[in-house]
């Protein structure tokens, strides 16, 4: 999918070969290219050329225990982000850095799935949120957040895990994009999903001056 000066391959399934053949085709145009991978791992994104990775570190397959060349792992990236080392964790940011790889953080979607799960505060929005939601996915989102919380999963270290990479990839000299990743029955949406993504670096670790110039 064109989308300005860019293009944004979106699919789980995609592979190398068919990545490789979009990033030719793309910068022959002039064209950047960013993913939500999964089929294809960071690294092997990295290799191909790919411009920009979406959502921060936690759509990275590449340490899943069940993860196959051209195919999406089962766990989907959770595995990966828990359990990199710190070994790992630099030989892949100094990997996306030679190879002038962006990454583009999305922390409230992450930040979402953690409130929901009742792992952090902040699963009620506030009202101007609210009212800016169409009824039916306020509905939606009403319905969810008052529903009896599920056990607690991993999702609290993985918003710490995907926090400290991302500041960490910023410390190494890599370039942070922000965006919100709007998922509406969340009530995480454009606008007040930006302001959200910035509260978020700051809780990072980031200064607010740099969140804001990583969101600008």
């Amino acid at each position: 999918m064109a989308a300005g000066r860019g293009v944004e391959v979106d699919d789980g399934d995609i592979t190398r070969d068919e990545l490789r053949a979009a990033v030719n085709e793309a910068h022959e145009r002039g064209l950047k290219v960013t993913g939500h991978l999964c089929s294809v791992t960071y690294e092997e994104a990295a290799d191909i050329g790919i411009d920009n990775l979406e959502h921060g570190f936690q759509a990275n397959t590449s340490l899943d225990p069940d993860k196959k060349p051209d195919t999406c792992s089962s766990s989907r990236d959770d595995y990966t982000l828990e359990h990199m080392s710190p070994v790992e964790a630099d030989r892949l940011i100094a990997a996306l850095i030679r190879h002038h790889v962006a990454i583009t953080s999305t922390l409230p979607g992450l930040a979402a799935t953690v409130a929901f799960e009742g792992s952090l505060d902040g699963s009620r929005l506030r009202p101007a949120v609210l009212q800016a939601i169409a009824p039916s996915v306020r509905d939606a989102y009403l319905y969810r957040s008052n529903r009896p919380r599920p056990a607690q999963s991993n999702a609290a270290l993985w918003l710490r895990r995907g926090m400290d990479l991302q500041r960490a990839f910023v410390a190494a000299g890599g370039l942070l994009l922000a965006g919100p990743d709007p998922v509406g029955e969340s009530g995480n949406i454009p606008g007040f999903g930006d302001q959200r993504e910035i509260e978020l670096l700051v809780e990072a670790g980031f200064a607010p001056v740099q969140a804001i110039r990583i969101a600008t």
